[in-house]
């Protein structure tokens, strides 16, 4: 089994590599857009959440098509993952185990946007 540093570190290899593709390697450009992302993500984050909250599943639908260009340059299957698994649930009259399935997802933005910032940091 892979330790958590290491995993981490492929990720934001994989994304360097996504951003440096995305900017031609310009740096600032690079820096630029790796806070749009992490802002993006935030943003999608909140409206996951709201519609949990009030029972919309088009209020996430929405969201996730908003964010659809930054989930391409991402490229994470396990958030895409994620992001279908709680659609899916939200439009389920009374889903099971909809909770968890949520918090696996916000939990894999989160560790999204800790990268992509410290990426533009860089």
């Amino acid at each position: 089994m892979e330790s958590k540093n290491h995993t981490d570190n492929c990720q934001s290899d994989i994304l360097m590599a996504n951003l440096d593709r995305c900017t031609d390697g310009d740096t600032e450009f690079r820096r630029e857009l790796a806070q749009l992302l992490a802002g993006n993500i935030t943003e999608m984050m909140a409206n996951i959440e709201k519609s949990v909250k009030v029972k919309d599943p088009n209020i996430m639908i929405r969201s996730v098509h908003k964010t659809k260009t930054t989930l391409t340059i991402l490229n994470d299957d396990e958030m895409n993952e994620g992001i279908n698994l709680v659609e899916t649930k939200l439009k389920e009259p009374s889903p099971i185990d909809l909770e968890i399935y949520v918090e696996k997802l916000i939990n894999r933005c989160v560790k999204m946007v800790n990268i992509l910032t410290a990426l533009s940091a860089q």
